[in-house]
Formats: C-alpha cells, structure tokens, sequence
C-alpha cells in the first residue's frame, strides 16, 4: 500500500524496492507525463541493460535468483506508433538480448495479438 502521501519514491525505499523508469511526454492535450517503470526487489539485485532502440520505450533489467537470472523488459508503445512499427523497433530489441537466459518482455503494447 502506498503511504498516505502516495509518495512512490517515499514507498519504494521503505519497502526495499529499486525504481528503474523512463518518462515520456504525454501525446496528448493534457500536461501530464507518462512512461515506463520496473521496481523489482532489492534482494534481487536488479542489473539494468544498456539495450537502446531509437524510438521504442524500454526498460531491460535482469534479476538475480537463486536458480537463474531472468531478464525482464517493459515496453511502451505511444499512440502514435504503427503496429508494423512496433514489431520492427521490438525486433531490434528482442535481438540485441542474450539468448542464454529466460526472459519476459511486458508493457504497454495497445496490441492484440490473437
């Protein structure tokens, strides 16, 4: 539960949290930013990647586990973004990680897939 000033950054030093996060401008009339954050755990000693691609938000951190160490990355699609341009940008990505490990990419994708 966020504390009762719903300070996120307050919240995530009492509970040991680390904040990995991207702001991107809103696209839309309101002022408000927007973006991508991934708080794991610090017991699992969150390393983050430097895996960039232009035009494509993203967060790529890897975990620590007892048993591995899985990459987790968070992407945001913005509303301006072509689907044919999202499975191009994500494709880059997806090949600039290593293959060696399990992974899970999540996010904002404003894409059904079925």
């Amino acid at each position: 539960m966020l504390t009762s000033n719903h300070n996120i950054n307050h919240f995530l030093v009492i509970n040991n949290y680390v904040q990995f996060r991207q702001d991107v401008p809103s696209e839309q009339d309101h002022q408000d930013e927007h973006g991508i954050m991934i708080c794991p755990s610090a017991y699992l000693k969150p390393k983050e990647q430097d895996l960039v691609v232009r035009g494509l938000g993203s967060k790529v951190v890897i975990l620590q586990t007892e048993r591995s160490a899985p990459l987790v990355a968070v992407i945001y699609r913005r509303p301006s973004l072509s689907v044919t341009a999202l499975l191009t940008l994500l494709d880059q990505l997806l090949n600039m990680m290593p293959l060696n490990m399990p992974t899970v990419v999540m996010g904002d994708l404003k894409v059904s897939f079925l």
